[in-house]
């Protein structure tokens, strides 16, 4: 049964193959898909060798947690082996396969949403879909939660069902990035942008900030644009503006201060970029914000 804002998971269906496989459905309330992440389907394997699983799409993500054994991975972007203590991220409306390499045991969840598709590509752009995190038991323990709930039947709302999604796809993008990690970019694109916040008033041309990463400036312009969806230019110029705007409505600074701060020495310079950002001067923002 589901309900407007929350779900009872004896909703839930329980299936069993063999003593071996334990697993469980959920139907989330059309109000969950519009606006929320939500569990689709968790169990608990304990396979045998060979057991494979090969589908063309299942219209879902999944997250895979092995306790112990091998399992080996194809999609159509890449081939990979997953070790014991190692968690697994896929694209199900993609090809894949997989298949156990001696005794396998496996935590999973196949989930959704609106917001599912721009986590599992900050995920895979930071660490592929087979990787390792020091603190695993930070997204284990709500994968874990969300498996024992369905498997004792407890209510829960659909909201702290999407938290407890939220905080396993949460902490594989911000987890420290480890030596079994594709990639470092994803994490120093996040300290560079903290730089910019706490060194408006500085020039901060591109060289510097692309030296903070070890990046050329080439591949450091694309790996930003790729992490934020802007130029480092065009973000340090948004950065400006927006801390400007949030000086003119809560403080009384003068503007020739306030354009100081945000790194424009002359302000002309400063008013013609407000105006053109956000459409007025910015003595006319003022007196509308106030």
């Amino acid at each position: 049964m589901t309900g407007e804002g929350g779900g009872f998971l004896d909703s839930a269906e329980k299936h069993i193959w063999g003593g071996s496989f334990d697993y469980y459905t959920y139907t989330p309330s059309l109000n969950a898909k519009k606006v929320l992440l939500y569990p689709l389907e968790t169990g608990f394997f304990h396979m045998l060798d060979g057991h494979c699983t090969e589908r063309d799409t299942y219209p879902s993500f999944q997250i895979m947690y092995l306790k112990s054994g091998e399992l080996t991975l194809r999609t159509n972007a890449m081939q990979g082996v997953a070790h014991g203590g190692q968690f697994i991220l896929l694209d199900c409306y993609q090809y894949h396969r997989y298949q156990s390499v001696g005794p396998t045991e496996m935590l999973w969840m196949h989930f959704d949403g609106q917001a599912a598709r721009f986590y599992y590509q900050q995920i895979i752009a930071k660490r592929g879909p087979i990787f390792a995190l020091e603190q695993d038991e930070k997204a284990l323990h709500p994968l874990k939660t969300i498996y024992n709930i369905f498997r004792s039947g407890t209510y829960l709302s659909e909201t702290m069902l999407a938290k407890y999604v939220t905080d396993i796809l949460t902490w594989f993008v911000d987890a420290p990035v480890g030596q079994g990690d594709v990639d470092r970019s994803s994490h120093d694109i996040q300290m560079v942008m903290t730089y910019i916040a706490n060194h408006l008033d500085e020039p901060l041309d591109l060289h510097q900030l692309a030296a903070m990463t070890g990046l050329g400036e080439r591949s450091f312009i694309r790996v930003f644009k790729k992490a934020t969806g802007y130029t480092p230019h065009a973000y340090v110029m948004d950065a400006r503006i927006n801390s400007a705007r949030s000086m003119l409505s809560n403080s009384s600074k003068p503007v020739e201060q306030i354009a100081l701060n945000c790194g424009y020495s002359k302000l002309s310079v400063f008013c013609s970029a407000f105006k053109s950002k956000v459409g007025m001067s910015p003595m006319e923002y003022r007196r509308r914000t106030l």
